[in-house]
């Protein structure tokens, strides 16, 4: 054996009661679930001796559709018959009623029957018991077991279909989990980052629910933290002590900034967008000390607590005021990056429904008014459509603009471009010449139309065309099936090639590839919605394969690892053209694209850990250098009783840090242990490489390392998600193992009496397994595998590309 191989830990052999029908034939491993993992990476119909009585359609029956269609076949034959009329004029009647006869036959084999809705009286919702399929897959983590006694939704509004962030969802975390468990189950080092998993959900819950209070009453919670509790004041006094406060940290001249009113909201905003350049000046640099961080990250919560304060008046008021569109987002522009997906969407939607009250879409708002507020006006517009399509992108939910009902032209300096309107994505591809754009703004603009277009072309012909994502694509009779599989493959075909034209026409043009430029930040933007949209094409094949009439499920597979591929090499260039951002602001305005390229090329590495990939780890501990470089120093808020707790704000903004360490250290050890080396071997390759992306990859495998001083921290209450854990484990394996541990002694946890009733409230005290002493004693982590992850479909698409 080499110096870099190490010996494989003998797994645990699991027996299975019974084995399907196709399994015992083939004479192969089953596991016993249907369908098993063997029928499903097979292609093959799963089935057991018992499988009782066939699941009843809800679709018509080929009697009832004979008896639909005998009146129309019976019209159509009598027509040809008819000798007194030309046949010139009467074969092409006849040849359109026979086409929309065929089409209706199609339609008619997957139409619900009334008379089996009527009398439909099951528990599971009539959608759940649609397809024939089962499970029933939406994409590579969420499905739904028909058969399960506790069948539950697992679409909800922040992972839904599309959403970027499935990952991150139980069934996402679950997959990830299996992957690592498969072979280390009894490895302390997996039972170390499992452990670190239920911390980071522990703490990300906590600093989530600490900070409601500041979405809820930002100013108040302002005065608590940063004012004499003890003296009064108004909502005035408090907007005015922030600005105080910002003018003095970013040495802003005394009198520059007005005096504030609360509900200026328009005010509020246009002076944060005036303070928002001189934040970018001062912290837009390398090598930030530890106290200009901490002053930079005060600034910005003081900014961001004004801007929450802004945005509630706007929300209370419904203020349908024109002057908000455009500090709103302009503001948006720069912060974007920090908000959550569908507080994006919130305020976009806000925009959009001002913009709509107004009818900037309309030709008719810009009659008789002056150029100048007129092409103002069309910027504003057009503004919207491009946020509306980006938060779209990012949330997976559909547009709030429908463009078949604009009617604005465009701004002045597209048109003058000979860009029109009406022209769809094809169109301003072919009539876009970059190399003639000198001013940046025109560039920007110009990109992200072309990008909203394609946009718009790839949700409306395939994320949210019924001809593709329709129920029916489930169900045994769609009999139009091969011919819509077709069409996908060719809209696929066509969309991503608009994607790559985009991408050859706009990098030639981007000359400085650094987040400073404003045609770069446009750049990666555009990568960063090639990268969503080749993903979530996945979910719409994936359906196509779950099909009970997916006779050919390789070449759908293929196309699936075809673009799990293309997600990997983008991802990988996106975050090798970000791992430059290594100031305050530049890692704060990519802080989203870094997240999501990382997720993408580690969820690739872990599907195929036997590549080498020793240039992408060392790219990625490169990243988590530059986020941790520009992260907040940890710190106590320690109290008069002698208790501590953590910074909850300052961890807060380390979320991403800490999520970073956890998932790839997930990555890491998968790898080490399917490549067959040891980890002191992979940090010896990074380090050839880069010698502090080699230091990076020791300490996210160590432990000890300050990585993972606050997750292991004693002051993080335990939340529900913990709590969800420990109960299922209790729950599948009909034991209490997870009841067996003592808490720690009341005088070890220096919990706060705050943290103490928050984790109270939440959790209603659930089992404790405090520290990783405790947890790495746990003898039970195949029951722990089986109980939560046991039923897990893990069946990746056959063969390599």
């Amino acid at each position: 054996m080499s110096e870099g191989r190490v010996s494989k830990h003998k797994k645990k052999i699991t027996r299975v009661s019974k084995a399907c029908n196709t399994c015992r034939t083939r004479k192969i491993k089953c596991n016993g679930v249907k369908p098993c993992v063997s029928c499903v990476q097979a292609g093959l119909e799963c089935d057991f001796e018992d499988n009782g009585v066939a699941k009843p359609s809800l679709f018509k029956e080929e009697d009832d559709i004979r008896k639909d269609l005998r009146t129309l076949t019976t019209c159509v034959n009598t027509l040809t018959k008819l000798n007194s009329i030309n046949p010139q004029k009467l074969n092409p009647v006849v040849n359109e009623l026979n086409s929309k006869l065929n089409e209706f036959r199609n339609d008619l084999r997957v139409m619900l029957e009334k008379n089996k809705i009527r009398s439909y009286d099951s528990q599971l919702s009539i959608e759940t018991e649609i397809p024939d399929a089962n499970p029933i897959r939406f994409n590579r983590f969420n499905y739904v077991n028909t058969e399960d006694e506790d069948v539950k939704p697992v679409i909800n509004p922040y992972f839904g279909m599309y959403s970027p962030l499935i990952l991150i969802t139980h069934q996402g975390f679950a997959w990830m989990f299996r992957k690592l468990f498969m072979s280390n189950i009894s490895q302390p080092e997996v039972k170390t980052t499992f452990y670190l998993y239920l911390k980071f959900f522990d703490l990300s819950t906590y600093c989530t629910v600490y900070s409601r209070k500041y979405n809820v009453a930002p100013l108040e919670s302002y005065r608590d933290e940063f004012m004499d509790k003890d003296v009064a004041c108004t909502s005035q006094e408090i907007v005015n002590h922030i600005f105080a406060s910002l003018a003095h940290s970013l040495a802003i001249p005394e009198g520059t900034i007005p005096e504030m009113k609360p509900d200026d909201s328009v005010g509020i905003l246009q002076q944060l967008n005036e303070i928002a350049p001189v934040l970018a000046a001062s912290a837009d640099t390398e090598g930030l000390s530890a106290t200009q961080l901490q002053e930079t990250f005060k600034t910005c919560q003081c900014i961001d607590v004004l801007f929450t304060a802004a945005r509630h008046n706007i929300f209370r008021l419904k203020s349908k005021d024109l002057d908000i569109i455009d500090p709103l987002l302009t503001y948006l522009e720069k912060v974007h990056s920090t908000q959550e997906n569908y507080a994006v969407r919130d305020l976009v939607g806000l925009a959009v429904d001002i913009a709509n009250f107004h009818n900037l879409g309309r030709w008719e708002h810009y009659v008789g008014m002056d150029e100048e507020t007129a092409d103002f006006h069309r910027r504003l517009w057009y503004r919207c459509l491009v946020w509306d399509r980006w938060a779209a992108v990012i949330t997976g939910a559909p547009f709030l603009i429908d463009e078949t009902m604009n009617l604005c032209l465009l701004p002045k300096s597209l048109m003058a471009l000979g860009l029109t309107e009406t022209m769809d994505c094809a169109m301003l591809l072919d009539t876009i010449h970059f190399s003639e754009i000198s001013d940046d703004q025109t560039f920007v603009d110009a990109a992200n139309l072309i990008l909203a277009a394609l946009i718009t072309r790839y949700f409306r012909s395939i994320l949210f065309n019924h001809q593709f994502t329709d129920y029916r694509v489930l169900s045994n009779k769609y009999s139009s099936f091969e011919s819509n599989l077709h069409d996908l493959l060719n809209e696929i075909e066509q969309v991503t090639g608009m994607f790559s034209d985009l991408d050859a026409k706009v990098k030639p043009y981007i000359n400085d590839f650094s987040y400073n430029n404003p045609r770069f930040e446009t750049y990666m933007n555009m990568q960063y919605c090639r990268v969503e949209m080749y993903n979530t094409i996945e979910s719409v094949l994936t359906r196509f394969s779950n099909s009970p009439r997916a006779h050919d499920k390789n070449l759908i597979n293929q196309l699936i690892l075809k673009h799990r591929y293309d997600v990997f090499t983008l991802s990988a260039n996106g975050l090798r053209m970000l791992s430059g951002a290594r100031s305050f602001i530049s890692n704060m305005k990519c802080i989203r694209l870094t997240t999501m390229f990382f997720m993408h090329l580690i969820l690739y590495s872990i599907d195929n850990p036997a590549f080498k990939m020793v240039d992408e780890i060392a790219t990625i501990c490169r990243i988590i250098i530059n986020e941790r470089a520009c992260s907040q120093s940890s710190e106590r808020v320690h109290h008069d009783d002698g208790t501590e707790e953590i910074d909850v704000m300052r961890e807060g903004a380390n979320l991403p840090l800490y999520f970073a360490y956890v998932f790839a250290r997930i990555f890491l050890e998968i790898y080490i242990d399917k490549r067959h080396i040891t980890a002191d071997y992979l940090i010896g390759e990074v380090s050839k490489i880069d010698e502090q992306s080699g230091q990076m990859c020791r300490d996210i495998l160590d432990v000890n390392s300050p990585c993972y001083e606050v997750l292991l921290s004693d002051n993080i209450p335990m939340y529900a998600q913990r709590k969800k854990v420990l109960e299922d484990v209790n729950k599948m394996t009909q034991s209490r193992f997870m009841d067996d541990f003592t808490p720690p002694p009341s005088g070890g946890s220096s919990m706060s009496q705050s943290q103490r009733t928050d984790s109270q409230t939440i959790v209603n005290e659930p089992p404790q397994l405090t520290t990783l002493d405790d947890f790495l004693q746990l003898d039970a982590f195949n029951e722990i595998y089986e109980a939560l992850w046991g039923d897990l479909l893990d069946s990746p698409p056959e063969g390599t590309f």
